[in-house]
C-alpha cells in the first residue's frame, strides 16, 4: 500500500512511523500537484469545459459577491454549502 501525503505541511512539521512496515511493500509518497502539466493540461480542461463535457458548474452549490464572504464562510461552516464561487465581475 502507500500513503500519499497532500497539501503543504506546516514549515518544520515531523512524522514518525514503524521503518519495518516500508520492508512489507508500503511506501509514503509526497505529492505536489500530482502528474499535472499546466501548460497542457489547462487549456484542455477549457476545451473540454466549453464542449460540455467537463461538467463544472453543476459542481458550484452557490455563488456570492466579494462582499457577502462572510455568508459564504458561514454557510460552508454551517455544512449546507457544497462549493461555492466568489464573482468578481459584478
Amino acid at each position: 500500500g502507500s500513503c500519499v501525503l497532500l497539501g503543504v505541511p506546516k514549515f518544520g512539521s515531523e512524522a514518525s512511523f514503524v521503518v519495518q512496515s516500508l520492508y512489507n511493500d508500503k511506501s509514503i509518497l509526497g505529492c505536489r500537484y500530482g502528474a499535472a502539466r499546466p501548460h497542457h493540461d489547462i487549456p484542455l480542461f477549457v476545451d473540454l469545459y466549453k464542449a460540455g463535457k467537463l461538467k463544472l458548474d453543476e459542481l458550484v452549490s452557490a455563488t456570492f459577491a466579494p462582499e457577502q464572504v462572510q455568508d459564504a464562510l458561514d454557510a460552508m461552516h454551517g455544512g449546507g454549502l457544497n462549493r461555492a464561487v466568489l464573482d468578481f465581475t459584478s
